[in-house]
C-alpha cells in the first residue's frame, strides 16, 4: 500500500464499523490492486473482473483479519488466487496460450499521460516480451521489482523457501534477458525494460515517476544463481555440493533439465522400482511428458512429507494413446472427470479406493506398510521415496511394464500452478459442480454433541476442506466434558484444563484431529483415520454401513473399540460410538455427534473458558486413541 495511506489505521477502523474508513480503504486499495494484477496478467478485462471479486472478498472478510499491518499480504493473495482461478477455468474451456489472447493496452483510462516518456517502439518491445514472459516469472518480477518484496516475503507469498525464490526470480530474469535479446535489445536492456513495463502498467504520470530498478534489487546470490544455471554435470556436481539438491535412499540417477517446470525446479530425481525402465516420465522445458498407455499416480507434497498431499491419478485411454487425468485433487478443491459423459464434477469428496483398500503414498514407512498388508491380508507396493523435503512432486508408474515401473521426483515448490498438472480434459468439456455451500466455500465450522457413560460432551470447531483454505482459517477444536474438563486446540497446541483452570495434561499439535478427516490434507477420510491408526499400529476394520455411501471404520485396543461412521460423499465423520472398559471389565458406551454447518455462521460458545493453572504432571495420550482419554475421564468420574 501507499506510504501515504495508513492503511492499519483505516483497517482497525473499518473493522469496527467506521464506513467511511471502509470506503477510504477501500478506494486506496482497488487502485493499487489494479496496478498490482495487470502488471501479472497483462490483461486489463480480467484484471477488473479479478479486482472486483477481490474487493467482494475483502468486504466479506475484513472483519476475520487478525492483523491489521498484514491486509495488502492478506489482499495481495486473495488478488492471486483469484488469478490463478481463472486460468484454471479458461484452460478447461480452451487450449490457446492465456498470455496471447485479450491483451487490450495498457488500461487506457488507467494509465493516460504515459505516452512520452518512452518511445512508442521500446514500449512496444517491453509490451510484447511481458506478454510472452510465462505468468509464473511475470509475477516473481512484479513482486521483486516493483512491490519491494524481499526473497523472504516472497517464498511466503508462494509458498515455498527463501532460495526458491531466488532461484525463480533468476530464471525469470533470465529469461526476459533472452526474449529481450530476440527482439534486438542488447545484453544490458534488462534494467530499462523492467523500468519501462513499470512505468507503462503504473497508475498514474506521478506514479511512474518514482518507478526505478536498481541491479541490487535483481541480485540473487551466487548459490542460486548456480541452481538457475544447472544443466551440465558441472552444474549438478556444484549445486550437490552447495547442499541443494537432497535424494532419497533409492535414487538412480539426477537430471536438472535446462529449465525445468516453471522455471523454479531444482532438481529431478528418476528411482527405478523393479526390473524396467520403461515409462519413466521425460521432463521438457515447461512440461511434462507422458508415454501412452499407461497408469500414473501423482503426488505432490508442498510442506514436504506426513503433511498435506495433492494428487493427480492418470489412466490410459482404451486405444492406448495419451493418458488422461481421472483425478485431479488440488489446493482448491476435487475434480473426476468421466470421460464417457465428457464430464468434470467437482466434488466433495476425495478419491478412495472403490475395494475400501486404504491409500498408500511413497513417503509410506515401511512399517506402517507392512502394518496395513498385514490388516488387509495383501501386499501393495509403491515405490518408497525417503528424504524429501517441501515442494516436492512425485510420480509413479507402477505397471509400465511387468513387474517394473518407475518413480520420479521432481523439486518444484510452484508446481500447483503449472499447466502440465492442472488437467489434459477436452476444451468442450462440461463441468458440474456437485459440492455442497461449504465445500463451495472451502471452509466451515462444525459442532459436537454427545455423551459418554451418562455424561454430556459438547464442542464446536473449525475445519478447512482444500488445504488454500487452511492457510486462512486454521483448524481448531474446543470440547467440554460434563462441567470439569475441557480440551482445546489452537495453533500453539492442545490443552485439558480441569474445572479450576489447571493444566492437567497436553497432545501435540493438533492433536485432536488425529483419527478425523483432515480434508485440507489431501487424503479422505476414511484414509486418514485408517492411516493415523496404522501409524500406531492400532488394528482396525472397515466394513460398509447402513446405505451405500457410509463406511464404518472400527479401531481396537486394549482399553475400548472407536467406531467411526464415514460419510463417503460428503467426505466427514457423521459420529464416533466409543466403547471402554473401566477398573472391573464393565464396557461403557459413548457416542460423539457431529454437525457440520452449510453457512458460514459460527456456532454460539457456551463452554467454559479455560483457566491459567499450572502443569500437573498427567501424563500425555497422543494420537488416533485420544477420544478414549476422554471416555476414560467420564467413566472415572
Amino acid at each position: 500500500m501507499s506510504d501515504s495511506v495508513n492503511y492499519k489505521e483505516l483497517v482497525e477502523k473499518a473493522q469496527h464499523g467506521d464506513g467511511e474508513s471502509l470506503n477510504r480503504l477501500s478506494e486506496h486499495a482497488r487502485q493499487q490492486l489494479y496496478t498490482y494484477v495487470f502488471r501479472l496478467t497483462m490483461r486489463d478485462e480480467l484484471s477488473q473482473d479479478v479486482v472486483q471479486e477481490s474487493m467482494l472478498e475483502m468486504f466479506r472478510f475484513l472483519d476475520k483479519l487478525e492483523r491489521a499491518d498484514r491486509f495488502w499480504p492478506w489482499l495481495r493473495r486473495i488478488a492471486l488466487n483469484k488469478v490463478y482461478h481463472h486460468y484454471t477455468r479458461e484452460k478447461a474451456r480452451r487450449t490457446v496460450p492465456l498470455s496471447e489472447e485479450g491483451y487490450a493496452g495498457v488500461g487506457e483510462q488507467e494509465h493516460e499521460g504515459l505516452a512520452n516518456l518512452v518511445s512508442q517502439e521500446l514500449k512496444q518491445i517491453v509490451r510484447d516480451t511481458m506478454v510472452h514472459l510465462r505468468a509464473r516469472y511475470r509475477e516473481v518480477l512484479v513482486m521483486r521489482c516493483y512491490e519491494d518484496m524481499g526473497y523472504a516475503q516472497i517464498a511466503e507469498e508462494l509458498g515455498c523457501t527463501e532460495f526458491n525464490a531466488r532461484v525463480l526470480f533468476f530464471r525469470a530474469k533470465k529469461s526476459l534477458a533472452k526474449q529481450l535479446s530476440r527482439r534486438g535489445l542488447g545484453k544490458g536492456a534488462l534494467l530499462t525494460a523492467l523500468v519501462v513495463f513499470g512505468k507503462m502498467t503504473a497508475p498514474s504520470e506521478a506514479a511512474a515517476g518514482q518507478i526505478a530498478v536498481t541491479a541490487a534489487a535483481t541480485k540473487v546470490g551466487v548459490t542460486a544463481a548456480l541452481a538457475g544455471t544447472a544443466g551440465s554435470k558441472a552444474g549438478i556436481v556444484s549445486l550437490a555440493a552447495a547442499g541443494v539438491i537432497t535424494v532419497g535412499a533409492v535414487m538412480v540417477t539426477t537430471q536438472t533439465p535446462p529449465d525445468p517446470p516453471g522455471g523454479s525446479g531444482i532438481s529431478t530425481v528418476s528411482v527405478t522400482n523393479g526390473l524396467s525402465d520403461a515409462g519413466q516420465v521425460n521432463l521438457a522445458p515447461g512440461s511434462v511428458q507422458i508415454p501412452g498407455n499407461v497408469e500414473q499416480d501423482w503426488w505432490f507434497f508442498p510442506d514436504g512429507p506426513d503433511k498435506s498431499v495433492m494428487m493427480r491419478k492418470m489412466k490410459p485411454d482404451r486405444h492406448g494413446k495419451q493418458p488422461y487425468c481421472v483425478w485431479l485433487q488440488n489446493n482448491l478443491g476435487n475434480y473426476y472427470f468421466d470421460r464417457k459423459r465428457s464430464t468434470v464434477y467437482k466434488t466433495n469428496h476425495r478419491m478412495y479406493s472403490e475395494k475400501l483398500s486404504v491409500m498408500r503414498l511413497p513417503t509410506d514407512s515401511p512399517a506402517m506398510s507392512r502394518f496395513i498388508s498385514r490388516i488387509e491380508g495383501k501386499s501393495t507396493e509403491v515405490g518408497r521415496v525417503a528424504g524429501i523435503g517441501s515442494g516436492t512432486l512425485v510420480i509413479a508408474t507402477p505397471r509400465a511394464a511387468e513387474g517394473g515401473g518407475t518413480v520420479q521426483v521432481i523439486q518444484h515448490p510452484s508446481v500447483l500452478y503449472e499447466q502440465y498438472y492442472q488437467y489434459d480434459w477436452p476444451a468442450d468439456v462440461r463441468v458440474e459442480d456437485r459440492r455442497d455451500e461449504m465445500h463451495r466455500r472451502g471452509w466451515t465450522y462444525f459442532t459436537v454433541t454427545g455423551e459418554i457413560a451418562g455424561e454430556s460432551v459438547k464442542g464446536l470447531g473449525c475445519l478447512p476442506f482444500v488445504y488454500e483454505s487452511s492457510l486462512k482459517h486454521k483448524p481448531w477444536l474446543k470440547l467440554q466434558l460434563g462441567d470439569r474438563l475441557i480440551i482445546e486446540q489452537t495453533g500453539e497446541g492442545t490443552q485439558v484444563f480441569d474445572s479450576a483452570g489447571r493444566v492437567r495434561t497436553t497432545f501435540a499439535a493438533e492433536a485432536l484431529f488425529a483419527g478425523f478427516g483432515r480434508p485440507w490434507m489431501g487424503l479422505h477420510t476414511i484414509d486418514m483415520v485408517r492411516r493415523d491408526a496404522a501409524g500406531q499400529e492400532v488394528r482396525f476394520e472397515t466394513r460398509k454401513a447402513r446405505g451405500k455411501d457410509v463406511v464404518e471404520v472400527e479401531l481396537t485396543w486394549r482399553q475400548g473399540r472407536l467406531i467411526y461412521e464415514i460419510d463417503m460423499q460428503a467426505d466427514v465423520i457423521r459420529t464416533i460410538r466409543l466403547y471402554v472398559r473401566d477398573a472391573a471389565g464393565i464396557e461403557h458406551e459413548g457416542t460423539l455427534n457431529f454437525s457440520y454447518n452449510e453457512h458460514a455462521d459460527r456456532p454460539a460458545d457456551k463452554m467454559m473458558t479455560p483457566g491459567a493453572g499450572g502443569y500437573t504432571g498427567e501424563r500425555h495420550l497422543d494420537g488416533v486413541l485420544w477420544p478414549l482419554y476422554l471416555a476414560q475421564k467420564a467413566v472415572a468420574r
